[in-house]
C-alpha cells in the first residue's frame, strides 16, 4: 500500500507515524508545501506547489486549494491519505476530494472550537507572548475562528475515519461537530522501543552539551516554549528553586520543540544560563533520537500544557519509569492520579510548582520506584507504536 501522509516532514508526530507504516511493509510518501531535508530516513518527501502564497510563504489560505494536491496524488498513485492535524491539513485533504481519507485530529484541532468561551485557557495554540492579546489579534481571531471551526467541520464529515490520541478529542469530535462514532477511533500511538535503547556514545556527547555535572538529578521540561506550553510558570519556578538553592542536587533543562519561543522567555532564559550553573536553556530543536537518549539522564520532568491530546513527551517518560509533574487537565486525568502513576500540582502556579519539586525531591526513589511501576505497565498494555500501527490497519480495514 502506498500511503500519503499529509504533514510537515519535520514534524514530531510525521516523522513517528511515517517511519513505524513503512516498517510495516507500506510505502510512505509526505506531502506538505514545505521541501524539507529533515524528512525521515528513505521516506520520499514531495513538496506540493501552493497556489496561493503569502509573501511568498504557504498560508492558511494554500490549504484551502487541494488542486495541485490531487494532482500529485495521482500521480505518485496514492492508495490511503492520512492527515496528521484537522488543521490544516485535513482541511487540504478534502480540499484534494481524495478517498479513503483517515485524519489524526489532535488536541488544538479540537479543543479551540469544541469548548466555551468562559472555559478557554489565558492562553490558546496560537499565543505568542506571555500577555494579553492584542486589540488587533482579538479582532483576527473573531473573524477567523468561524471559518477555522467550519472547515475543520468539513474535514471531518469528509473524512473516512477519524483517530484521535485520547478520550477527550473523540468525544469532542462527536459531541461538539455530530461526527458518527462509528468513524472515530482512538489510537493513541505511542513508544518505539527500539528508539530508547542506550547509545552510549551518543549519551556522553549529551552530557557534554548540556554540562550536566555528575551525580546530578535532572528536571527536565520537555515541552515546547509556545505560552500554550506554560513555560513561563516552568522558568519562573526553576528560578526561584536556583536562587534560594534548594536543590543543590538538582540540573535544570528546558527544551524548546521548534515554536517561536517568546521574546521575554528567551532573555529570561539566557540571563539565567549566564547566572546559574545548574540551568540550560535549550533554543535548538533537538532529534527525535536525541531526545530518546536524553530521557536516560532524567529522572523528573513537567508537563504542563493548558489543554492537550495524548502527549508524546509524557508517553516517553512514564515509559523510561521517570517522575510526571503534571497539572490538572482532562487529558490527564484520563490516563494519570496523583501520587499513583504522576504528581498533580494544581492549582497550577510558579509557587505550587517550586515546592511539589521540593516534596518530590526529600523522597525521590520511592516515587520514582511507585510510579515506574504503574507507568511501565500501562505503556506496555496502551501505547506501543507497533500495536498502533496494526490497530491502524484494522480500522483501515473497516472504512475501506
Amino acid at each position: 500500500m502506498h500511503i500519503a501522509i499529509l504533514s510537515s516532514p519535520a514534524n514530531f508526530h510525521t516523522q513517528k507515524w511515517a517511519e513505524s507504516l513503512q516498517a510495516a511493509g507500506n510505502k510512505v510518501s509526505v506531502f506538505s508545501f514545505d521541501d524539507h531535508d529533515f524528512a525521515p530516513k528513505n521516506i520520499q518527501n514531495i513538496c506540493v506547489p501552493a497556489t496561493f502564497t503569502h509573501k511568498g510563504k504557504a498560508s492558511y489560505i494554500s490549504y484551502l486549494d487541494g488542486r495541485n494536491l490531487k494532482k500529485a496524488l495521482s500521480i505518485h498513485k496514492i492508495d490511503l491519505v492520512l492527515a496528521i492535524n484537522a488543521t490544516p491539513f485535513g482541511v487540504w485533504a478534502a480540499k484534494a476530494n481524495f478517498h479513503p481519507c483517515v485524519i489524526f485530529a489532535v488536541g488544538a484541532d479540537i479543543l479551540e472550537y469544541a469548548k466555551d468561551k468562559k472555559e478557554q485557557p489565558v492562553y490558546n495554540w496560537n499565543s505568542k507572548e506571555f500577555t494579553k492579546d492584542s486589540l488587533f489579534f482579538k479582532l483576527k481571531q473573531t473573524f477567523t475562528k468561524p471559518i477555522f471551526q467550519h472547515e475543520v467541520a468539513q474535514a471531518l464529515h469528509f473524512a473516512d475515519g477519524i483517530m484521535a490520541d485520547n478520550e477527550v478529542l473523540t468525544k469532542a469530535i462527536h459531541a461538539f461537530f455530530k461526527v458518527p462514532l462509528h468513524k472515530i477511533h482512538l489510537n493513541r500511538g505511542g513508544i518505539e522501543p527500539e528508539l530508547f535503547l542506550p547509545n552510549a556514545e551518543m549519551l556522553a556527547a549529551l552530557k557534554t552539551h548540556f554540562k550536566i555535572p555528575e551525580n546530578a538529578t535532572v528536571i527536565l521540561s520537555p515541552r515546547g516554549m509556545k505560552p500554550a506550553y506554560q513555560p513561563d510558570v516552568v522558568i519562573d519556578a526553576f528560578e526561584a528553586l536556583l536562587a534560594e538553592n534548594a536543590l543543590p542536587n538538582a540540573y535544570f533543562i528546558m527544551l524548546s520543540a521548534g515554536y517561536d519561543i517568546p521574546k521575554s522567555l528567551e532573555i529570561k532564559g539566557e540571563m539565567m544560563m549566564k547566572k546559574y550553573s545548574h540551568f540550560f536553556f535549550e533554543k535548538n530543536v533537538l532529534s527525535r533520537q536525541k531526545i530518546s537518549q536524553l530521557w536516560h539522564l532524567v529522572e523528573v520532568f513537567i508537563s504542563a500544557p493548558v489543554y492537550d491530546g495524548y502527549s508524546a513527551s509524557l508517553a516517553e517518560g512514564r515509559y523510561m519509569g521517570l517522575i510526571p509533574v503534571v497539572n490538572k487537565i482532562a487529558a490527564h486525568t484520563e490516563i494519570l492520579t496523583h501520587q499513583e502513576n504522576a504528581w498533580f500540582v494544581e492549582p497550577y502556579n510558579a509557587e505550587n510548582l517550586a515546592s511539589a519539586l521540593k516534596e518530590i525531591m526529600l523522597t525521590k526513589e520511592l516515587w520514582k520506584k511507585k510510579f515506574a511501576q504503574n507507568n511501565e505497565k500501562w505503556i506496555a498494555e496502551n501505547s506501543i507504536m507497533q500495536n498502533s500501527i496494526k490497530a491502524f490497519f484494522a480500522f483501515v480495514a473497516k472504512i475501506k
